[in-house]
């Protein structure tokens, strides 16, 4: 069994790391908001995202995937959640898709720092997977610092 103070920190950690990504985008977003749309817009390859549809994933996967499923699992209920259908982020403005994506993001933060420590040990199924709060914590961080890598990847050539 883990002491109770590690899990309080484990749990600070992911936290603090989800909110890191509220940190990332606001730091971004003067540079970002001025890039060209045709910059913003293009799919590097043949079935890649746009620099709008990565950043548009986080707030997508937050809003339909990691805040359904954190209250199913937190409340014992099943979560029932399908994967997401791609969202065209395309039609909206640069500074639009920050905003929801630090909106989405603080949202699932705030639910989660509301669950009690025993609600972050409890389990769930999701997609065949058992996750528990923690876990899902870590999947949606390590969402947002793959989607951060990319956006980066995406920008070296014209920066």
């Amino acid at each position: 069994m883990v002491p109770s103070c590690a899990l309080s920190s484990k749990r600070t950690a992911l936290l603090d790391q989800l909110l890191h990504t509220v940190d990332e985008v606001e730091a971004a977003r003067p540079l970002i908001v001025r890039l060209p749309q045709a910059v913003l817009e293009a799919r590097p390859a043949e079935g890649g995202f746009s620099i709008k549809e990565l950043y548009g994933s986080i707030a997508t996967w937050d809003t339909d995937v990691f805040t359904p499923a954190g209250h199913g699992i937190a409340t014992g209920a099943a979560p029932d959640i399908e994967k997401p259908a791609a969202m065209s982020w395309q039609e909206y403005s640069m500074a639009d898709v920050l905003g929801r994506v630090v909106e989405a993001r603080l949202e699932l933060v705030s639910l989660l720092q509301a669950e009690a420590p025993e609600a972050w040990e409890r389990y769930g199924e999701l997609w065949g997977a058992q996750h528990n709060l923690y876990s899902l914590a870590h999947v949606a961080a390590l969402h947002s610092a793959s989607v951060h890598r990319r956006v980066a990847q995406q920008l070296k050539p014209v920066l």
